[in-house]
């Protein structure tokens, strides 16, 4: 989807405007997972009532419906303020204890 991939890489408004038009198209294959796509990159984007409201649409099978009520989960939830950056690396390379003699 070139709207997510759009989206991920930065250009969220953009993303959600081309996903927005796809969904419109007469012809798509996946309706349900192109809505959860909209919906996820809503919530991600801070939009958390248009999350709801679009991953609400989402029907269908293969686990389809049960993600974007887990997303709609999550854009209900209140807004935090970011976590802070966690170093998956520490800063410093720990140290060898000092061989016994």
């Amino acid at each position: 989807n070139a709207g997510l991939n759009t989206f991920l890489n930065g250009d969220r408004d953009k993303g959600i405007a081309m996903m927005t038009q796809g969904i419109k198209r007469p012809a798509i294959k996946r309706l349900d997972d192109a809505k959860l796509r909209l919906g996820v990159s809503y919530a991600l984007n801070g939009e958390r009532a248009k999350a709801v409201e679009i991953l609400a649409t989402v029907a269908g099978n293969e686990g389809i419906k049960d993600a974007a009520r887990l997303w709609s989960a999550f854009a209900k939830q209140p807004a935090q303020s970011a976590a802070p950056a966690v170093a998956l690396v520490p800063a410093t390379p720990p140290t060898a204890p000092a061989a016994s003699k």
